[in-house]
């Protein structure tokens, strides 16, 4: 390019890779086509014209009250289960101490079978209990 010259290579700290030049402009002659002047005199003799057809789009009417009570319902249930999880979370530990209670029994009867009384039960967790003894 008319008028544009390099100078000689800086030293430099950093990455040596790339070379880092002085750069001179000396009477340099810009084409019209590039110059910037020329875009805006572009721009204001042939100003850009808005698109003609335009899109048109109908928004919905939204029931508020509707909308609203479906929200309060969803968040009623999220915090339900929410609930049921967090207790669940709590208990877990807890849960394996409550079978003390399978060893209750929780209603027994006696009954004599070829002269030997037996008593039977029923514990909490539905098995039955048999306790054997002799009649005298």
């Amino acid at each position: 390019m008319e008028g544009f010259e390099r100078g000689k290579n800086l030293k430099k700290m950093g990455m040596h890779s790339q070379d880092t030049a002085e750069m001179f402009f000396n009477n340099v002659k810009v084409p019209r086509e590039k110059n910037v002047h020329f875009f805006k005199e572009l721009i204001a003799a042939n100003p850009p014209t808005p698109p003609k057809a335009e899109l048109k789009f109908e928004e919905p009417q939204v029931d508020l009250s509707t909308l609203s009570a479906e929200a309060r319902e969803l968040i009623r249930t999220v915090v339900s289960v929410a609930g049921l999880i967090g207790l669940y979370l709590i208990w877990e530990d807890a849960l394996p101490a409550l079978r003390v209670f399978e060893d209750i029994v929780l209603w027994h009867s006696t009954v004599t079978v070829d002269g030997t009384e037996e008593t039977l039960g029923r514990a909490s967790d539905g098995t039955e209990r048999n306790v054997t003894t002799p009649c005298p």
